[in-house]
């Protein structure tokens, strides 16, 4: 038992601020007929569970381009609040399995495997709930970021987002990412 209770704590530790919760990943479903093509471009981060990558940043973004040997280029920007430096991560996302499922996975240089990225729903045009779930055998590990296409969604569209947290019975303790005062270029 005390085993089980370090490794809690370790992950606790290291994790800071995603959801760990005893137990496997919940099923969920993917976006069905998933289209590719439709997603590519600009998605702002309008909420999300904590990440530490994120701490002390503003106007996180991420631009999905073209897929190049079957790996598509997802670069993750955010701006530093306290220095005005840009943050760049340069990431590549593969599918797994159906091209048709949004079953993806998020590969980020350095680390030494792949994070599960599954788009829950999207409509492609106004927003995107994206979920990850790894499971350690007694814990799994959550995280999660509502995406739009505009900086400042409308509530309407961020009720949309909700509601396919409600329909899972997932968690919906979020932290709102800022978006305020980002330049018009960035």
């Amino acid at each position: 038992m005390f085993k089980y209770l370090a490794l809690f704590v370790v992950l606790a530790h290291g994790i800071q601020g995603q959801k760990i919760i005893i137990g496997l990943c919940p099923r969920v479903n993917v976006q069905e007929n998933f289209d590719l093509d439709k997603y590519l471009g600009t998605w702002y981060e309008a909420e999300k569970y904590s990440e530490p990558f994120e701490l002390g940043g503003k106007c996180m973004k991420q631009v999905w381009s073209g897929e190049s040997n079957g790996k598509i280029s997802v670069l993750e920007q955010l701006i530093k609040k306290n220095s005005g430096k840009v943050v760049n991560g340069d990431n590549t996302a593969k599918f797994v399995g159906n091209r048709n499922e949004a079953k993806l996975t998020l590969d980020t240089p350095g680390v030494p495997f792949g994070a599960p990225y599954w788009i829950l729903e999207t409509d492609y045009d106004n927003y995107s709930v994206v979920w990850s779930c790894i499971d350690t055998g007694l814990l799994n590990i959550r995280f999660t970021w509502i995406l739009t296409r505009d900086r400042h969604p409308s509530e309407s569209i961020m009720k949309k987002a909700y509601a396919v947290y409600d329909r899972y019975n997932l968690i919906k303790t979020f932290e709102k990412t800022d978006q305020d005062d980002c330049p018009s270029e960035f």
